[in-house]
């Protein structure tokens, strides 16, 4: 959610939608691991951010010193593809190492 919107919620709200996030990414994260050790990956690292999701990722791939961000292509409904773009697209205009982007 872009922060000028997040500002508009009451103090309390705010609270309320950050702990709706952080459990929400949490569940997400573990589903996704497990995803993955079911089809055989052995070493993985999950981790949760706030802020501008492409930015985020970026940080975290150079604190890992990462040769390539691998991402998938969907999630952002075509609205939010228009008004803000997808992760994705970010990725590949910001990134200062190469982005493999999955359909």
């Amino acid at each position: 959610m872009p922060d000028h919107l997040f500002a508009e919620f009451t103090q309390a709200h705010q609270a309320w939608l950050k702990e709706l996030l952080v459990s929400t990414s949490a569940a997400t994260l573990v589903k996704a691991r497990e995803r993955a050790h079911a089809v055989g990956a052995s070493a993985i690292r999950i981790e949760s951010r706030a802020g501008n999701v492409p930015e985020a990722i970026l940080n975290i791939a150079r604190e890992q010193h990462a040769d390539v961000v691998v991402v998938g292509k969907r999630g952002a409904s075509a609205v939010e593809r228009l008004l803000i773009g997808s992760v994705s697209d970010q990725l590949v205009k910001l990134a200062d190492l190469p982005v493999i982007v999955v359909p």
